[in-house]
């Protein structure tokens, strides 16, 4: 009997020969002598056959004796390596490296100061040139100069909770510390930050300054910081989201801690104005914002509506001139002080981490912060392990 051998069904990195012991899933996909076909978080998977009875078998490096990924163990019996759950993570997509770059983050017993990649398969700290490195730090803004090939990084909250003002840029596995001469955004944590790619800048607005929350329009170039002046602007806010909208050729912002207006707002380099007075999804703040490059649209995930603080928003698009709430079968936990971006090798709008321990009063004794990458396409969202 002739075999065909093959390597890597059903997202899974297993390999084998496909002949008459081959396991057919209720799919259609096939997994390879030895293993069964189950659900896990609903996406098939192929495991071990002796997966989850608790004894370390050939062919695991781990049996926590359950079939479910995100405890450490994967529903593979494989063990689980990414960045500890956190909140406060900053996040951005490095289209050279067509990876997710994550720093920092908190979780409760320490803030952390790791930076960590993910290349659509798996996590890896990165092996970074060891000075100068960013302090730890969770709130910080982040994005991708894609004109200059570097992930930029400003403020955030230092290990007392106060606001930083250092400005770092990450390439080819080294932070630089970027200290130009001139004016400069002053120390801040929640700020907004986007890259214009036709204009070839940077956009920051707003966060928690030591005077207060700031209502200030920065941009840097890639040589020094400008201060913006247009004649109006959104009011004073930390933790809106804010993305580059590539349709309108236009930064985006909505939302935010202490926001007096409920508008979206959109700005072209000379002045801010609003969408003909779109309003944001009922008030909806600390959620994030990313621009879907295939199908050309804004979305607006999480975060939660005032005043009560308790309901959780939900996964929003801009079509045209108004927002739509979708409704996907499958969907990540809700949460908040999240990282979201859009990733090219998935072609999906990518969350990772945050807190949903004030929007889920069902788990008393679960601290709160978690780990997980979810994806959107556009019709649903997908876990990634």
């Amino acid at each position: 009997m002739t075999r065909t051998c093959w390597a890597g069904l059903l997202g899974v990195l297993l390999s084998g020969c496909i002949g008459a012991e081959t396991v057919e899933c209720a799919s259609g996909g096939l997994c390879p002598p030895g293993t069964e076909c189950r659900m896990d978080r609903g996406t098939e998977v192929c495991v071990p056959a002796t997966c989850g009875n608790s004894t370390l078998e050939p062919g695991e490096d781990c049996d926590d004796g359950n079939t479910t990924s995100g405890d450490g163990c994967q529903a593979t019996c494989r063990v689980t390596v990414r960045p500890a759950p956190r909140d406060g993570v900053a996040v951005t997509y490095e289209t050279r490296g067509g990876r997710i770059i994550t720093f920092g983050g908190r979780n409760g017993v320490r803030v952390f100061d790791d930076t960590w990649a993910w290349d659509g398969a798996s996590w890896s700290e990165l092996p970074l040139t060891p000075a100068p490195r960013p302090a730890a730090r969770h709130g910080a803004a982040m994005t991708y100069d894609s004109i200059r090939g570097s992930v930029l990084m400003f403020g955030g909250y230092d290990l007392d909770g106060r606001p930083l003002d250092d400005f770092y840029s990450l390439s080819d596995l080294r932070w630089y510390g970027m200290g130009p001469a001139g004016p400069r955004p002053s120390a801040r944590a929640g700020a907004a930050m986007a890259f214009d790619r036709v204009r070839g800048v940077v956009v920051l607005f707003g966060g928690l300054t030591p005077n207060g929350v700031s209502d200030e329009t920065w941009e840097w170039n890639g040589v020094e910081w400008f201060l913006r002046t247009p004649t109006a602007a959104p009011s004073p806010r930390e933790g809106a989201a804010m993305t580059y909208d590539e349709a309108r050729a236009e930064v985006m912002l909505v939302g935010g801690v202490n926001a007096s207006d409920n508008n979206t707002w959109i700005w072209n380099g000379t002045r801010w104005a609003t969408i003909g007075g779109l309003p944001t999804p009922t008030n909806l703040l600390g959620a994030h914002l990313a621009f879907d490059r295939v199908r050309r649209v804004p979305v607006l995930y999480g975060g939660v509506r005032v005043p009560d603080y308790m309901e959780a928003g939900g996964t929003w698009e801009l079509r045209s001139s108004s927002w739509v709430e979708r409704a996907p079968l499958v969907a990540p936990p809700p949460r908040i002080a999240f990282g979201m971006t859009y990733v090219d090798t998935l072609q999906g709008v990518t969350i990772f981490a945050g807190n949903h321990l004030m929007l889920d009063a069902t788990e008393p004794t679960d601290p709160g912060y978690s780990n997980d990458l979810w994806t959107w396409d556009g019709v649903t969202w997908r876990e990634y392990q």
